[in-house]
């Protein structure tokens, strides 16, 4: 992936040990739907230390987080659709360490159709309170370059756990 692809596209780098950093044309709002920006750069915590949440502010150095990957990139999810292993309370399913956890439940029955299951939204980072970052409309690129599987909506983690 070249700059000027991360320029305009609406990409999410998960950095190795440190925040998200967010490419392109993507809003990041705060838990209460405020706009914060528009378009990155900018970095994302991902720690759950800094005081100026959503947005990092370093301290993942100083507490030396260590931000290893566990997503799948198969497309697989052991826990798709099932609220058994949530680890939430309203049931609305896991953040991902990083990468992609649909929050649409299971996938539909699709057969021969070629229509996208889920629908296409604007770019978007939503912190919910007490919860993961909901991501919609933007690639989610692990720290070693390569892709999570593209989906329109992800969750990633945002509690430096």
């Amino acid at each position: 992936m070249t700059e000027d692809d991360r320029a305009t596209e609406p990409i999410i780098q998960v950095t190795e040990n440190g925040p998200y950093l967010v490419h392109g044309s993507v809003e990041v709002r705060q838990t209460d739907g405020t706009v914060l920006t528009e378009s990155g750069p900018c970095y994302l915590c991902r720690c759950g230390g800094s005081k100026n949440k959503p947005f990092c502010d370093a301290t993942h150095g100083l507490k030396g987080f260590v931000g290893t990957e566990t997503a799948r990139r198969d497309g697989s999810s052991d826990d798709a659709g099932s609220s058994e292993n949530t680890g939430r309370p309203d049931g609305t399913g896991p953040p991902a360490d990083t990468g992609s956890s649909a929050d649409t439940g299971p996938p539909a029955d699709t057969g021969s159709s070629a229509d996208p299951i889920e629908a296409r939204t604007s770019p978007s980072v939503s912190p919910i309170v007490d919860g993961p970052y909901r991501v919609r409309g933007v690639t989610v690129v692990g720290a070693d370059g390569s892709a999570y599987e593209q989906r329109e909506s992800h969750t990633l983690c945002r509690c430096g756990q």
